[in-house]
């Protein structure tokens, strides 16, 4: 007979917890922070469609309300303070103004540096028209194509010289660079056909001009006095006008680039 009453009791509250538990509301999950017995199925929250995402974009600092002064100022800020912190961890090295001078320049110049970094390659790399390097390549296949380039350009420009220009060569026969620099200057002449005229300043004769003429004010009126030797001149037979190319010491290659450019075409000298 007990067990029979216990049996009915125990199936009795079974039910009532049964329908306690039914009874339930969403509401008081939450309120009354009810266990697992209850049912309280946690919330599920809904994962956000990437494609409805907005995007935010940075404010435009051309429609925001600073003015040039304001960027200037705030910057001549940020500079004043990490100065000043350095100096206080220079003059009194304690581990606090070093921490704190490490972590204002990192968090005021080398992270605004970096992200300013950033920004700037992909501004130059979506934007064509402010790309020198399509103008100028940096990488190493450009780079020779362009060097390819401007040699062509250099080349085309120095051998039309033969008709139209020529040299005035003023040295000395005593002058240590003008002994290096004529033997130079005679290979170029002879590889693009130019005329000569070596003019000697100190009445002596380098072997390699044998019809050197001597300094009777040649010099003078063509601005050469008080001028160092070795000194190249390249006179332009069209306007009858001598222009510098250049004082001293130069390489074959120098002198090929420098006669090249004050030569050169004006659509040349833009690809150039």
């Amino acid at each position: 007979m007990l067990n029979k009453v216990m049996l009915g009791w125990l199936v009795w509250c079974m039910s009532a917890a049964c329908a306690m538990a039914l009874d339930v509301s969403e509401n008081d999950c939450q309120i009354k922070k009810l266990g697992w017995h209850f049912y309280c199925d946690p919330e599920i929250q809904e994962e956000p469609d990437p494609q409805e995402e907005q995007v935010v974009l940075e404010e435009d600092p051309v429609k925001s309300a600073m003015t040039p002064q304001d960027y200037l100022d705030q910057r001549d800020a940020v500079r004043q303070e990490l100065e000043w912190k350095l100096a206080r961890a220079v003059l009194y090295p304690t581990q606090d103004n070093i921490i704190d001078y490490i972590r204002t320049q990192r968090d005021k110049a080398l992270e605004p540096s970096n992200a300013f970094t950033t920004a700037w390659r992909k501004a130059i790399w979506t934007t064509p028209d402010i790309d020198y390097t399509l103008t100028r390549p940096v990488n190493t296949v450009g780079n020779q194509a362009w060097l390819d380039k401007q040699q062509h350009i250099k080349a085309s420009a120095v051998q039309r010289l033969e008709a139209r220009y020529g040299i005035f060569f003023f040295y000395s026969s005593t002058c240590i660079y003008c002994q290096k620099y004529s033997p130079i200057l005679h290979a170029f002449a002879s590889k693009y056909h130019l005329t000569v005229m070596p003019i000697s300043m100190d009445g002596g004769v380098l072997p390699q001009w044998p019809n050197t003429v001597f300094n009777q004010g040649q010099a003078q009126k063509m601005g050469m006095a008080g001028k160092p030797v070795p000194a190249t001149l390249l006179y332009d037979k069209y306007t009858n006008t001598v222009v510098p190319v250049g004082y001293g010491l130069m390489a074959m290659d120098e002198l090929e680039q420098r006669i090249a450019v004050m030569t050169m075409k004006e659509e040349e000298k833009d690809a150039y």
